[in-house]
């Protein structure tokens, strides 16, 4: 019989880092270990529901408040593995362990990594995976690890970033870029942003003033706002692979401060970024004080000005990618060996 894993990323209207981080995951396991089958459990409302390339569960709401729902998949699917990313209330990681599953519990902002290291969570996983760079999660603190000391069976990693690896350079050309020359816009948050619901609107109107001031190309990726005809080039989605492709072949990067940030600094892609959700503002000036991206507010003058600013510095520009160097790793293929030894592939 087949390995099972399911994925129970946090989903919802707004947000998609969890999704593409545990589809990146899955997409890497299967490419190696062909045989295991993949399901995810994903609230119904999310942009990105409909469109996985996996077996789905639709959920009426996200998986962290219909525990319930989530329960009964769990106990209908019997997986060998439950990866929970931000996400996993303590009914469906005990429900994981009843039913013989292993349990991994991604974090990837100090809230999750708190919520993970609560005693009454620890006792039902196998890991903990915490995202992001070293610098900007601390060591375990002496209450973590005096913690640790009552679960030796619970291992905890540090991942930094999770992606599929990059795709192919036809990419580029697919979209008739070239490399080096082209600004890549990208909001993220599938479209939708609840604490920044303008969000959209002002990333396209930065990418319209590129293109206008700048004679660059500008690939704006993500849900369209508008179908107004103009020299942005607009496209509503790319698999992560490509996206990560064409990161790392940009000119220059405007994106979100959230998971996007951490896969684009692996590629060591040059950017400007702005914040969109709560958690968002820490990371990016976490990122700018080390010299690695140039933090702007999420206002099209702040963000369009701090990006024509930066394409017009070479200098600058050198000194960025310079600091990219050794920062993030993306740890896809170090994920796929964990999940394997949890399966005994």
């Amino acid at each position: 019989m087949p390995k099972r894993i399911l994925f129970v990323p946090v989903s919802g209207p707004g947000g998609a880092g969890e999704y593409y981080r545990t589809l990146a995951i899955a997409n890497a396991t299967l490419a190696r270990y062909p045989h295991v089958e993949v399901h995810f459990v994903l609230d119904r409302h999310a942009r990105y529901a409909t469109g996985s390339p996996h077996r789905v569960t639709l959920l009426d709401d996200s998986p962290t408040r219909d525990s319930r729902a989530v329960v009964r998949c769990i106990e209908s699917t019997c997986p060998d593995l439950v990866v929970f990313d931000n996400a996993g209330r303590v009914a469906q990681l005990r429900a994981a362990r009843r039913g013989g599953a292993r349990a991994v519990y991604i974090s990837s902002r100090w809230k999750t990594r708190w919520k993970g290291f609560r005693l009454r969570r620890m006792r039902w996983l196998d890991q903990h995976w915490i995202i992001g760079p070293s610098f900007a999660n601390p060591p375990l603190s002496r209450y973590e690890s005096m913690k640790l000391r009552l679960f030796p069976r619970l291992r905890i990693l540090q991942m930094g970033t999770l992606a599929e690896p990059a795709g192919a350079a036809q990419v580029i050309e697919r979209y008739s870029l070239q490399r080096g020359n082209y600004v890549l816009c990208c909001p993220g948050g599938a479209g939708r942003f609840q604490h920044a619901p303008q969000a959209a609107e002002i990333f396209m109107a930065v990418a319209r003033r590129i293109a206008r001031e700048s004679g660059c190309q500008v690939l704006y990726v993500g849900a369209p706002v508008d179908s107004e005809n103009d020299s942005v080039l607009k496209v509503p989605f790319v698999p992560n692979a490509d996206l990560m492709a064409l990161l790392g072949a940009a000119r220059l990067c405007v994106i979100n401060g959230g998971s996007l940030l951490l896969q684009a600094m692996a590629q060591r892609a040059i950017c400007v970024a702005a914040p969109i959700a709560g958690d968002q503002p820490a990371r990016i000036a976490s990122l700018a004080q080390r010299g690695a991206i140039v933090a702007a507010d999420l206002t099209g003058d702040s963000l369009g000005g701090a990006a024509l600013a930066l394409l017009s510095d070479d200098a600058a520009r050198r000194r960025l990618h310079a600091s990219t160097a050794g920062l993030l790793e993306n740890a896809i293929d170090r994920a796929v060996a964990e999940v394997a030894s949890l399966l005994a592939l």
